[in-house]
């Protein structure tokens, strides 16, 4: 795998029934895209999570892109024991 980009991620919620992490921040450089990996602190372990949906949007702090991580594409991922802090992430692809 190599690197594309790098993430700030800056805030986080879960869509739990739809089993669904969202990651909200910023690309600070390069690119992110559906398919591509991210490399995250999840409760102080390391984590190679599959992207599935990159969405861009506004609101009254300013403009952010929003980082969707689907459970089944994430078999590892425990929804209900995540807990997400604010960090810098890189961004992977094969």
């Amino acid at each position: 795998m190599h690197k594309i980009g790098t993430f700030e991620i800056q805030g986080t919620f879960k869509l739990t029934a739809q089993e669904l992490l969202v990651a909200t921040g910023q690309i600070i450089d390069g690119r992110v895209k559906i398919g591509s990996y991210a490399t995250l602190d999840i409760n102080e372990k390391k984590f190679l999570l599959k992207i599935s949906g990159v969405e861009m949007g506004d609101s009254a702090k300013g403009a952010f892109v929003g980082l969707t991580f689907n459970k089944n594409d994430n078999p590892e991922l425990n929804l209900e024991e995540v807990n997400l802090k604010e960090q810098i992430v890189d961004i992977l692809e094969k």
